[in-house]
């Protein structure tokens, strides 16, 4: 059960994370890219990058929690 509890404010964390950055990214777009537009705008703004794969990371390890916590037999 605490691995549930903690995997879901990990991923809730991440969630935040990420449309805090998807939100920026949406404001100033770039005008020259290739491939994804969106992408491009986050990776061409320094430190958003960085911002971008922790709340990847912290949302993809905390539904790996989440599923572990669930699948977990208790003792």
């Amino acid at each position: 059960m605490k691995k549930v509890i903690a995997g879901g404010f990990l991923s809730l964390c991440g969630t935040i994370g990420l449309v805090g950055v998807s939100l920026f990214a949406s404001q100033d777009l770039v005008t020259e890219w290739r491939g994804s537009r969106f992408l491009s705008t986050i990776f061409q703004n320094g430190g958003f990058a960085f911002l971008f794969v922790i709340a990847l990371v912290m949302l993809a390890g905390g539904l790996l929690l989440m599923q572990r916590g669930c699948t977990e037999k208790e003792q």
